[in-house]
C-alpha cells in the first residue's frame, strides 16, 4: 500500500514538472484526487525507530531554451 502511495507521489511530481504551463486548477484537482485519504503521519514500518530510505531520481526530458 505504501509503495503505491510513494509511486503515485513520484508520478504526480513528474507529471507536474512536465506540465508547468498547465492550468493550475487542473493541477490542484489532480493532486487532491491522488492524495485523497493520504495521512503523512503514518509510516510503513513495524517500529517507529526504523529508518526509511527513499531514493529519488530526476530526469530532464526536454529543454526549451538554455
Amino acid at each position: 500500500m505504501w509503495i503505491l502511495r510513494l509511486l503515485s507521489i513520484g508520478l504526480l511530481a513528474c507529471w507536474l514538472a512536465s506540465h508547468v504551463a498547465a492550468d493550475p486548477t487542473d493541477d490542484e484537482k489532480l493532486k487532491k484526487q491522488i492524495l485523497k485519504g493520504y495521512n503523512n503521519k503514518i509510516r510503513p514500518v513495524k517500529s517507529e525507530s526504523t529508518v526509511t530510505q527513499v531514493t529519488v531520481f530526476l530526469n530532464i526530458a526536454h529543454v526549451e531554451r538554455v
